[in-house]
This record gives C-alpha cells, sequence and structure tokens, in this order.
C-alpha cells in the first residue's frame, strides 16, 4: 500500500496502534482478574508508568525531580532499590488518578495506624511499656513516643515484623 505523501497520517489512527490498544486493554484486565497482579510498589509504579505510556524520566520529571536525578530515580523506585517516601507516593496517585495511599508500601500504611497497633499489641500480652520496648531492643521512652504518635524508622518498623509484632 502506498501513502501520498502531502497527507499526514496520525500513528494512532493505524491499525496496528488501534489493535496495540486493544492488546494493553485486554491485558489490563487479564492482570486485574488474573491474580497476577504487582505485588509491590515498584511494580505497581510500572505498570501504571507502562499503562499511561511514560518514559521513567518522563515521569520523574512530572513528579517533580530534577532532571539530573529524574535519570536514575524512577529506575531506582521499579526496582525496589529505594522507596517513594510518602510525599512522592501522595503524587504518584494523584499523577496517576489513583487513591492517594495506592503506592503506600506496608511501612507507611502501617505508620498511619501505628500508635494502636503498637498500643493494642502491647495490652493484648499484658506487656508494660518497658517490657514491649525490651523485646525489640529499644527503650520506654522511645516506645512510649511511639504510642503517642512520634515517628517509627524503616529499621524498627522491620524489628516489630521480625518479633512478630506486627
Amino acid at each position: 500500500m502506498f501513502y501520498n505523501q502531502s497527507t499526514t497520517y496520525s500513528y494512532k489512527k493505524t491499525i496496528t496502534w488501534n489493535v496495540l490498544l486493544i492488546n494493553i486493554k485486554a491485558y489490563d484486565k487479564y492482570i486485574l482478574h488474573s491474580g497476577l497482579k504487582p505485588k509491590i510498589v515498584g511494580e505497581w509504579i510500572k505498570y501504571h508508568r507502562k499503562l499511561n505510556e511514560c518514559s521513567q524520566v518522563e515521569l520523574a520529571l512530572k513528579l517533580g525531580f530534577k532532571e539530573t536525578t529524574a535519570r536514575n530515580i524512577i529506575s531506582y523506585y521499579e526496582s525496589n532499590i529505594v522507596k517513594p517516601n510518602k510525599e512522592t507516593s501522595m503524587k504518584l496517585a494523584r499523577l496517576f488518578n489513583l487513591q492517594s495511599k495506592y503506592f503506600y508500601d506496608s511501612y507507611f500504611g502501617f505508620l498511619d495506624n501505628a500508635p494502636s497497633i503498637l498500643k493494642k499489641y502491647r495490652e493484648s500480652n499484658n506487656l508494660s511499656l518497658t517490657e514491649a520496648a525490651n523485646r525489640i531492643g529499644t527503650t520506654y521512652n522511645t516506645w512510649s513516643r511511639w504510642e503517642m504518635g512520634k515517628p517509627i524508622s524503616r529499621k524498627y518498623f522491620n524489628k516489630l515484623k521480625e518479633f512478630e509484632v506486627l
């Protein structure tokens, strides 16, 4: 088939593009219904980035990263070398028009309810603040601050999981 050079053809109107678009939608439905969903935050970021036809650099720039950082940051997120912070997680959700906690990893999900989770754990195991703190190698003051809503580092979050507090 020959095309008139004076005619402009949009790639979105070609048969190949339409078939590709249909296949992406079919694949998206398959993923959503097959149980083969991405399991970790990095996989979800990559999934939505590709679904929205965005390069890693383009996504990083849309999130407000500088061009020098943009070259690597999304790659680090997608391969789980680095996890996006809470602010970036919320920006990603807004950008892809998803609920605000969509890109939270289990750490951020825990932080939202940490005081009640820790207090419930301590009370259900009949532990004093000191006993609960000693179980994971921290102090009375630290555990007490956590129950009052002070932030918990990823290091201690992982210790809480390791000692099956969570």
